[in-house]
């Protein structure tokens, strides 16, 4: 689980803006998928392998060319972690797409919560919980 400070991102949202980011957020986590999956295939191989019987080793050159795949999926994901995160928005689960948003509603900040493959934001938490508690807005 990714999760930062709720204070350490200053930036307070409007249900517009956020709803604004919804199409780069959904590409993103897309990605972010895309990029899991290739590494999840590459270590399944790599159990496979291992509890064979031996015949169906790779080379070095292989062996090297998937562990660069792994590398190069690893730092797209923290790429696109921090892009996320430059926005002001604070990535809390990876696995799942959860992002909050900071919002001020009825004088108390609150966090606006996005869910991938949500189409727009409709739930919020208290800083102190987590995407569980999700209220509709």
């Amino acid at each position: 689980m990714i999760s930062s400070d709720p204070a350490d991102s200053m930036r307070l949202f409007t249900v517009e803006e956020v709803n604004e980011l919804i199409p780069s957020l959904t590409a993103w986590f897309a990605e972010i998928n895309r990029m899991r999956e290739t590494i999840v295939s590459i270590v399944h191989s790599k159990d496979e392998i291992a509890g064979g019987n031996g015949h169906a080793l790779q080379s070095v050159d292989e062996m090297r060319a998937d562990l660069e795949r792994v590398a190069d999926s690893a730092e797209r994901i923290r790429d696109l972690i921090e892009t996320i995160q430059q926005t002001g928005a604070i990535v809390k689960d990876l696995e799942r797409g959860v992002v909050d948003f900071r919002h001020q509603r009825a004088g108390h900040i609150i966090c606006l919560c996005w869910h991938f493959g949500e189409t727009q934001v409709g739930f919020w938490h208290d800083l102190d919980s987590g995407s569980d508690a999700r209220k509709p807005l």
